[in-house]
């Protein structure tokens, strides 16, 4: 028997980021950037909407920020920029 105050019950486990495919979407005629770090003032190269990416991740620190692979290399961009 568990010391009183002592909690036994099993804890919830984080489920696995599943990456997936996503589409670059925004107004006509602009473009979305993508960068080498998730904050503004990184490095950063813009993609046409109807870009296809892979998500392969969420910055922990601030959710709007996926991670995303392009021809093999990884950049972040605003979540709300996919589809």
């Amino acid at each position: 028997t568990p010391a009183p105050g002592v909690d036994t019950a099993p804890k919830p486990t984080a489920t696995p980021f599943q990456p997936y495919t996503a589409t670059v979407t925004c107004p006509e005629g602009e473009k979305v950037n993508v960068r080498t770090k998730p904050y503004k003032s990184s490095a950063a190269m813009r993609l046409d909407p109807g870009t296809t990416v892979q998500v392969i991740g969420v910055y922990a620190k601030d959710k709007a920020w996926v991670k995303v692979q392009i021809n093999g290399n990884e950049y972040y961009m605003k979540k709300e920029f996919l589809k």
